[in-house]
């Protein structure tokens, strides 16, 4: 009998096991077919074709809303359906006027990963300042709590999972930053892939913008594969790019400049951003979507390596989807911002903020430009 039963689990272990290993492989089939469909897409003859049809030359359209909107109704459900589990509504419903912080404290979160959810929070109308505190609105009263006779039913089950819990205790994300943080890229043909549909529009923006007339040496920071770089060579042949980034990306942004023909131009560098030291001087260094990645004190530090490394009167432009300054939203940048609270140590700026941060760090002249989508440009100089 026992030896029946032993052999019984045996087999089920084994079937288990074969189940998750085709799953394992297939994931890693799917992941190759993406990889090569990628770099298939990436070549001059495309590009051209696209932009010799266009009316401003170089110029690109913003991304298409369904597309930028696709991911930030279901997270956004989850957050509000969370926050409804774990008390959040219902303790600014009995408390209204606290602050994010007096939130945080009273339910053991940490301050940054509850600030970006209160955002979202605010941007999808279920809270709202009054009087320097936190209010329910009228509308979460009516359809959120589920002894409304109006409660909404078509809310999604709560998902609120260990690693969620753990990070909104703790403040410490547990997700892409502490595997960069190591010094290594993490799966840098996957996030190469994922954040060139970002990078690249942006790079041919800002050449659209005229912020860089007369620019001719260029540093991009944390650049990724080169996707700004090379849509930057691309435009202006008279522009020199260099790129600071991990070891395991810069193999593929020297493969990026190679498939637009502009390698002689897009000069990538491995490294720590951080640690190790930055080439010098430029006309201009970028940032694209890396502050709201770190933390104020990270960012502070990365500003200050930029004044160092640009000759004077030369600009730092940090791009950013910014939050409004006196007003919640835009839904998509507060959804971005807790993604990045949870996933990395930041969160996404009010323009008020980075102008502080830039002048602290020595810089003057601070605008912010609109640049593409829910994307724009803060841009400085250093003094002469």
């Amino acid at each position: 009998m026992i030896a029946c039963v032993i052999s019984s689990l045996a087999t089920v272990i084994a079937l288990g096991a074969i189940l998750v290993a085709r799953q394992w492989l297939g994931e890693i089939r799917r992941a190759r077919r993406a990889e090569r469909a990628f770099w298939a897409r990436q070549h001059r003859d495309g590009l051209d074709r696209l932009l010799a049809d266009r009316e401003l030359a170089g110029a690109v359209p913003a991304p298409l809303e369904v597309l930028q909107q696709r991911s930030v109704l279901p997270n956004t459900l989850q957050a509000i359906v969370a926050a409804r589990e774990l008390g959040m509504l219902r303790l600014i419903d009995d408390s209204p006027g606290l602050g994010a912080g007096e939130l945080a404290a009273c339910l053991g979160f940490a301050e940054r990963p509850v600030q970006a959810w209160v955002e979202l929070l605010a941007a999808a109308g279920v809270v709202a300042q009054r009087d320097g505190g936190l209010v329910l609105t009228e509308a979460a009263r009516f359809y959120l709590h589920p002894d409304s006779p109006f409660f909404d039913s078509s809310l999604p089950a709560p998902t609120i999972s260990r690693e969620l819990l753990r990070t909104l205790r703790s403040g410490v994300a547990a997700g892409s930053k502490l595997r960069w943080a190591t010094g290594r890229s993490h799966q840098a043909a996957m996030w190469g892939a994922a954040m060139h549909r970002f990078s690249f529009p942006l790079g041919f923006a800002l050449d659209a913008s005229g912020l860089l007339a007369g620019r001719r040496t260029i540093l991009d920071v944390a650049g990724g594969i080169g996707s700004v770089c090379v849509a930057l060579a691309v435009r202006d042949l008279a522009r020199q790019l260099t790129l600071i980034e991990l070891p395991g990306s810069v193999a593929l942004a020297d493969q990026l400049a190679r498939c637009y023909g502009v390698a002689d131009r897009v000069r990538g560098l491995g490294g720590d951003m951080f640690k190790d030291p930055w080439p010098r001087p430029f006309d201009a260094i970028l940032f694209t979507n890396i502050f709201h990645d770190w933390n104020d004190a990270s960012c502070l530090e990365l500003a200050r390596r930029a004044l160092a490394s640009l000759a004077p009167g030369g600009v730092v432009m940090i791009q950013e989807s910014l939050l409004e300054e006196d007003r919640p939203g835009p839904l998509w940048t507060a959804h971005f911002s807790l993604m990045m609270a949870l996933d990395m140590e930041g969160r996404q700026f009010r323009p008020s903020q980075l102008r502080e941060l830039l002048i602290a760090a020595g810089f003057v002249d601070v605008r912010v430009v609109p640049l593409l989508g829910y994307t724009s440009t803060v841009i400085a100089v250093r003094p002469r």
